[in-house]
């Protein structure tokens, strides 16, 4: 029964630890940036975008250009991938 109980408190506890923290970062994120922003908004932003590896701070200070200079670096990584593989038989 002690087993269960300390699993049990284990399991309520990991995930509220985990969500204190991301307060704490949305929070301190949230105090760096001028430009106002609804907390709500910015953790469902942060959410959507979590696998896209944007600078959060600059995205949230400029969106459109933050997405521009992600799309501009993707082309120069392409284009620098075709001239590197131009010369080979079998490209990757």
């Amino acid at each position: 029964m002690i087993i269960f109980c300390s699993r049990m408190l284990n399991c309520t506890r990991t995930p509220s630890c985990a969500l204190t923290k991301t307060n704490l970062l949305l929070m301190i994120l949230k105090s760096q940036i001028q430009q106002k922003w609804a907390f709500s908004n910015m953790v469902s932003v942060e959410r959507q975008h979590l696998m896209s590896y944007i600078s959060a701070k600059s995205f949230f200070e400029n969106p459109e250009k933050a997405w521009q200079e992600l799309i501009e670096e993707q082309k120069a990584r392409i284009k620098e991938k075709k001239l590197n593989n131009q010369n080979l038989l079998f490209p990757n």
